[in-house]
């Protein structure tokens, strides 16, 4: 952290509303907007000094992919940051909450928000399924083919955007111990897709194929709730990071079995000081045969390869 800056403690279930933008970047989705609340625990010297006679609290809030509409109220958590701009909270997560209302529905879906519904479309969705609106974009969003003007293709798009925006927000719930942005978070998704909450859930050492999330890190944080040092998901996890750390940091696209198993033991059991407690070099070879029969490694003659490093060879 830059010596202008300085960290102070956070907030978390802050609900604001959008007031207005003061940058965003369109390539990367950062932005910088003023928000207002009634929340008292916002610190003084966060907040804009002027008079609006609603007795609002107005600060700046800086993250990536906050969405700039008054359709909804957001909850945000984040740190409060010192800057050479004044004081501003760092979101690190937040979250939509829609009005349950007609008006409030109407908004949200008029808000440009959801991709392939405008005003027009909004008021008709709205006046078609009332107060289900939000049940049906969630689990029947084919009936939306019954409002005029929605095509099969545009109806893609909306599932897409929706379903998006959806994911994210779970992801960065269920990643919420890895503090995690929301340009992590929208990383994440590209690479594993829409059902990445769900192979996340599954097995959170998927994570160390992901640059930037080291094993180390994924199994200090996995064991404090998991701490099944012999489990077949986290020998999995140390088996594609020490392929993945190899080509990163040596340029190997390959790496012999042999090889492969001794950095592997070593990485699992660096945090093991029993040695009777320790991985056994039986148990990576029995994991890893299982690996290459489904497709997870690539065994090529005496090498073993990632599938991404192979298809790209």
């Amino acid at each position: 952290m830059h010596d202008s800056e300085q960290e102070h403690s956070g907030i978390t279930g802050c609900r604001v509303t959008y007031e207005s933008t003061i940058f965003y970047n369109e390539a990367n989705k950062f932005s910088i907007i003023v928000v207002k609340t009634s929340d008292p625990r916002i610190p003084p010297q966060a907040c804009n000094g002027r008079y609006y006679g609603d007795r609002m609290l107005r600060f700046t809030a800086v993250g990536y992919e906050l969405p700039r509409t008054k359709a909804v109220e957001l909850e945000l958590d984040g740190e409060w940051v010192e800057s050479k701009y004044g004081y501003q909270l760092q979101v690190e997560q937040w979250q939509e909450i829609v009005p349950q209302t007609a008006d409030g529905l109407l908004a949200y879906l008029g808000s440009g928000l959801i991709k392939g519904i405008g005003p027009k479309t909004a008021e008709d969705i709205v006046a078609t399924f009332g107060p289900d609106t939000l049940n049906i974009l969630d689990n029947e969003p084919e009936k939306l083919l019954q409002i005029r003007g929605i095509t099969e293709g545009k109806l893609k798009d909306i599932e897409e955007s929706y379903a998006g925006s959806r994911v994210l927000r779970n992801l960065m719930s269920l990643l919420g111990p890895f503090k995690i942005t929301p340009a992590t978070a929208l990383k994440i998704y590209q690479n594993f897709g829409p059902a990445c909450v769900d192979i996340l859930k599954k097995c959170p050492y998927d994570l160390c194929q992901i640059s930037g999330f080291g094993f180390k890190r994924v199994d200090g944080i996995v064991r404090k709730t998991d701490n099944r040092l012999h489990s077949t998901e986290r020998i999995k996890g140390a088996v594609l990071y020490t392929l993945e750390d190899a080509r990163s940091k040596s340029g190997h696209l390959f790496l012999p079995s042999e090889d492969l198993v001794k950095e592997t033991l070593l990485l699992l059991n660096a945090p093991i000081p029993i040695p009777e407690q320790r991985v056994r070099t039986e148990e990576v070879q029995e994991t890893l045969q299982q690996m290459i029969l489904h497709g997870a490694v690539v065994a090529y003659k005496q090498y073993l390869y990632s599938p991404r490093v192979f298809g790209q060879e």
